[in-house]
């Protein structure tokens, strides 16, 4: 007597386990949005970036 129908395909568990890799890789977007100037969007960003900095993360800041 098997049990096939219960155990799981190997290549879905495969293919699972491949995008839970990739999807942790990848970078995250993160924008600070304020009303008006003064409300310490700028000061908010820095710390956030260095707090990200003394964890090991890599971070990269951008103006336009």
């Amino acid at each position: 007597m098997t049990h096939d129908a219960q155990r799981p395909d190997p290549d879905d568990l495969l293919a699972h386990v491949q995008a839970e890799e990739q999807r942790q890789t990848r970078g995250k977007l993160k924008v600070f949005l304020g009303y008006a100037a003064g409300v310490g969007k700028t000061y908010a960003m820095l710390e956030a970036a260095h707090q990200r900095r003394e964890e090991g993360i890599d971070v990269v800041g951008g103006l336009r």
